[in-house]
């Protein structure tokens, strides 16, 4: 019979209770730990195991397993460079005798990894001082904290791409997902039927399964290397124990828009001095997979963008927005990404704030407050508004138009070779992102030749159908902080009430 990993470690320590050099125990959070003293070389390994996407939920849940796991394995590695140590050579021993556990499929692999049972995050150091030690702890926290969605939502077209770069293109039938390597070793892999790109999670399942998994009740700490236990085990209390499972929100005054509860906050450190606010909403999928082309893709993109031109005017008056050099870039971003697996229309916005203007933790609540108001201030479309987002957009799209003719002018001669066509789309790539116009498969003109077509054709019921849409939305906002802002325990209690 299979052990579930709760089972076997919970067997593990009452094999070892009697040992002083090991260490086990559960936090209030329900996050686990085991801690050993092991090892005449002077090195430390530190794992975090997260029990997501285990065999007993659906594929659903597993397929959002894979694809979540794998963001996560591309930002931790970035993060972490990892080495070898005596931790690989230790879990072998001290499991060998459990024959159906988790960790023998994947033991022989370093890094961050993933099974159908977990998701491990591994941290390796060549020197175990109590500096060593406690920073392993601390690393492994704050990314712990993280996992829940911060700025995935923002970045999921992009890890779609590196995912089917780097795990799931099977050469010989590219209709079909490649997941030998990925679950190789797997008690369950060979038996699934190989997945189709139909089989990848919506955006809505992916939301779903970051609070139903990544949780501490499903977490474990492993620390395993020649340490003090006794004070290792003291910092992960106090690392991990601030960490706070999900709590059901209140349900909603009978008066407040549905908007009110549909927002999920998450606050992290920024890698400089400054602090800025992404928000991020997803529109839902476009039908008739593999089939679209420029005309009625614009049918959904445009109504939405004029939308969006009506949040940003509200959001920049509600937000304490920092003044930018003029090469920097802020502001709001409608995408529309058009992937293999499905189809999704998004909205994004990203803005850097003014330092001045934010001190304490309620600042950070005023911020929440204005996006929310912002929201709620989007008005129902009447025909003079509509008209006014219509202008707006004109002039954004006769400004490509007119910086494309300039830069046709200006590299046609020095860039034979190449094509003038060629070096403006490359230059005008990321602007277009924005417009939703990128991943057509025309060139750059012919995509601002559609958007103009279909820019004077939107009618006031598709704008307020659109206007709908986006203010309804499951919003994920995400707050970057200076590293000196407030204590990691009070910005894990200030995301918690945020979110409650």
């Amino acid at each position: 019979m299979r052990r579930s990993f709760l089972s076997a470690l919970a067997l593990l320590a009452s094999t070892l209770n009697a040992n002083a050099d090991i260490r086990t125990g559960q936090l209030d959070n329900g996050l686990q730990y085991y801690i050993e003293r092991y090892g005449s070389d002077e090195a430390l390994e530190c794992r975090l195991a997260v029990r997501a996407g285990i065999t007993d939920e659906s594929e659903e849940q597993r397929g959002a397993a894979r694809f979540i796991a794998h963001t996560h394995r591309r930002k931790f590695l970035a993060q972490h460079p990892v080495r070898t140590s005596e931790f690989t050579n230790v879990l072998r021993n001290r499991w060998s005798y459990q024959r159906d556990n988790f960790f023998r499929s994947q033991i022989d692999r370093f890094g961050a990894d993933a099974t159908l049972d977990c998701s491990l995050y591994h941290i390796a150091y060549d020197d175990n001082g109590p500096t060593e030690v406690a920073n392993a702890i601390q690393s492994l926290a704050s990314f712990a904290r993280s996992l829940p969605p911060i700025h995935y939502e923002c970045e999921w077209a992009e890890h779609c791409a590196a995912l089917e770069d780097d795990w799931f293109y099977d050469l010989e039938d590219e209709d079909s997902l490649a997941l030998h390597s990925f679950l190789s070793g797997s008690r369950i892999g060979p038996h699934l039927e190989t997945p189709t790109k139909e089989d990848m999670p919506s955006w809505e399942h992916l939301q779903a399964f970051f609070r139903d998994f990544y949780r501490p009740d499903r977490m474990t700490v492993l620390l395993v290397g020649d340490l003090d236990v006794e004070l290792t085990e003291e910092l992960v209390r106090s690392c991990f124990g601030v960490l706070k499972n999900p709590v059901e929100a209140p349900a909603p005054k009978a008066e407040a828009l549905e908007i009110a509860n549909t927002a999920h906050v998450s606050i992290s450190r920024a890698d400089n001095d400054r602090f800025s606010i992404q928000g991020c909403t997803s529109l839902g999928e476009l039908t008739g997979f593999g089939t679209h082309d420029q005309t009625s893709l614009s049918d959904r993109y445009m109504p939405a963008y004029l939308c969006f031109i009506q949040l940003q005017q509200r959001l920049e008056r509600k937000l304490p927005i920092q003044e930018q050099e003029d090469d920097e870039w802020c502001g709001l971003e409608f995408s529309f990404y058009l992937s293999d697996y499905s189809d999704q229309l998004f909205s994004l916005f990203e803005y850097p704030l003014d330092t001045d203007s934010i001190q304490t933790s309620q600042d950070i609540e005023s911020l929440v407050t204005g996006c929310m108001d912002a929201m709620h201030e989007c008005p129902a479309f009447n025909e003079e508004a509509l008209q006014l987002s219509k202008a707006s957009m004109g002039t954004i799209l006769q400004a490509f138009a007119d910086m494309m003719a300039a830069l046709d002018a200006e590299y046609s001669e020095e860039d034979e070779e190449v094509g003038c066509s060629t070096y403006c789309e490359d230059l005008l790539e990321d602007i277009l992102d924005g417009l939703s116009l990128s991943n057509i498969g025309a060139s750059v003109d012919q995509r601002v030749a559609v958007a103009m077509d279909r820019l004077p054709t939107v009618t006031l019921a598709e704008a307020q159908e659109a206007l709908d849409q986006l203010v309804q939305g499951h919003w994920a906002i995400s707050i970057q902080v200076p590293s000196d802002f407030l204590s990691d325990e009070e910005i894990a209690e200030l995301e918690a009430r945020l979110n409650n």
